[in-house]
């Protein structure tokens, strides 16, 4: 992971910053700060991604540092091991450990000549299918499509089909695996369709161009320094 932190190379994640603000990004990239320690619940992703693709290292890396590292989690060892058990039984038909490569770093060129880079948490090459972990408070598809909304997942996913399509040379598939943090770790398995993909991909497109134009003219606005009017969310006249 710190080998592939090191490439120099936009991912999805600096896009999200970069639809936040150009000024987010650069302050990311070019300020020369000492990385903020990850939030809990970033934490506990990692965990819990680690428990489901890699048993052995959370086993032999994770487990016995558990009381030291992660007494502030509110999830004990035998937490985490039900959440990795209960996805791998949801998940049996499209995650073949066998066939499966974890936590894939991958290099590719944009349309335009971005260096760009993106990791994968698995991979099934026999297949041409790629799969992502997402922990989530609530799985359900209501729920879960406004996660992938706010987050930006939709602009991850077709930023990871691209890149496989055209390192591969072959169509890919791509499945999210929402998973429940709370009893009885419940997940599922979605995979976008056809508009939400390429809404990703016009933002990713625009959000590349953006990232140039920031690059070239050494300029990296915030907010707009106009006011600006504002209301409420639309949900909160109907409620």
């Amino acid at each position: 992971f710190d080998e592939y932190m090191s490439w120099d190379a936009i991912n999805s994640s600096s896009l999200k910053l970069l639809a936040r603000s150009p000024a987010h990004l650069f302050h990311r990239l070019f300020i020369d700060e000492p990385s903020p320690s990850p939030s809990v619940a970033q934490r506990l992703g990692t965990i819990i991604h680690t428990a489901i693709l890699e048993p052995d290292v959370f086993a032999t890396v994770t487990k016995p540092r558990w009381p030291i590292d992660n007494s502030d989690l509110e999830l004990s060892v035998s937490d985490i091991v039900d959440i990795a058990a209960a996805v791998h039984r949801q998940t049996s038909s499209i995650f073949c450990p066998s066939s499966t490569q974890c936590e894939v770093s991958i290099s590719f060129i944009m349309p335009g000549g971005c260096q760009c880079k993106a990791r994968l948490d698995a991979w099934n090459p026999d297949r041409n299918m790629i799969l992502d972990f997402k922990t989530t408070s609530d799985a359900t598809p209501d729920s879960f499509s406004r996660t992938v909304y706010l987050d930006g997942y939709y602009r991850q996913a077709a930023w990871y089909l691209d890149a496989m399509n055209g390192l591969v040379g072959q169509p890919h598939r791509m499945f999210h695996v929402a998973v429940e943090k709370t009893p009885p770790y419940a997940s599922a398995i979605y995979e976008l369709d056809r508009p939400a993909l390429n809404l990703g991909r016009s933002q990713n497109k625009a959000l590349l161009e953006l990232y140039k134009q920031c690059l070239q003219s050494g300029d990296w606005p915030g907010y707009s320094p106009t006011p600006a009017p504002m209301s409420l969310p639309r949900w909160a006249f109907h409620r």
